[in-house]
């Protein structure tokens, strides 16, 4: 795992400002972002999704923050691209979240999509059900 992958985890699974969960908790699940349906020991489920805006550099990937755009300095808006993660939480059995989805700006590097694409690998491997 490379340094700027390691530093998104942090910021994935740590607490306080800026981090995702902080901003997980302040979202709605089932709302705008929708459902996720999962595949486990033979039947079928529907997990409730909630979206989590980042703000992260376009040439490398580095998450700078978890926040909605109304929250954040102009001086990281104008320097930053926006990003968001689709993610699932398995309410039904183990309360644990996946990240099914992200979506970055247009524009962005190679680079900057391989590390947010291995930071989402990541954190799936280690913490989601």
């Amino acid at each position: 795992m490379n340094s700027i992958v390691g530093k998104n985890l942090e910021l994935m699974t740590g607490t306080g400002e800026w981090h995702m969960k902080d901003l997980l908790l302040q979202e709605s699940f089932g709302g705008n972002a929708g459902f996720y349906r999962i595949k486990s020991e033979g039947k079928e489920r529907t997990c409730s999704c909630a979206a989590t805006n980042f703000f992260y550099d376009a040439r490398t990937g580095e998450i700078a923050c978890f926040a909605n755009i109304q929250d954040v300095p102009r001086d990281i808006v104008s320097r930053y691209a926006e990003g968001t993660f689709k993610i699932a939480l398995d309410a039904f059995n183990t309360w644990k979240t996946r990240i099914v989805g992200a979506y970055t700006k247009r524009g962005s590097s190679e680079q900057a999509l391989r590390n947010i694409k291995d930071s989402v690998r990541e954190y799936n491997s280690r913490y989601s059900f």
